[in-house]
């Protein structure tokens, strides 16, 4: 008796596999089937199913944490302004604000270096910060 032979269909046309393969394809595609039904019945929807001619339905997928065109814009006017106002600012004050916010060296390494004290650094910073401060809301 001959053995039996197991198809499947791809591309129009039939492929010989064996067995295992025909299983787990047909297999493959039942669970396929029951989670598209399982979809249905929940009332799921896929995002292809707003795909048309001139877009795709993924794309009206937004970013949560994109920032706007108008977020963007005022950050780049504010950095622009911001930098700026650095150029008025003299070289301990810019050097003092590069090491803190720049390089991220601590207030208490700033004042051992500088050999005052760590509220010294603190209150320095807080002046500059507020001619800064003053100086952008010009």
């Amino acid at each position: 008796m001959a053995e039996k032979k197991y198809y499947i269909r791809v591309s129009n046309g039939l492929v010989e596999v064996s067995p295992e393969i025909y299983r787990e394809y047909y297999r493959f595609n039942r669970k396929m089937r029951t989670i598209e039904e399982k979809d249905l019945r929940n009332g799921v929807i896929s995002y292809n199913s707003f795909d048309n001619d001139e877009s795709l339905g993924e794309e009206i997928i937004t970013d949560p944490f994109a920032s706007s065109v108008e977020e963007t814009a005022i950050s780049n006017l504010m950095v622009s302004k911001l930098r700026y106002c650095l150029t008025f600012l003299s070289n301990e004050e810019k050097d003092l604000i590069h090491a803190i916010f720049y390089d991220q060296i601590s207030e208490t390494e700033i004042g051992k270096f500088l050999g005052i004290s760590q509220k010294a650094v603190n209150k320095r910073k807080k002046k500059i910060l507020h001619k800064l401060q003053k100086s952008i809301n010009r």
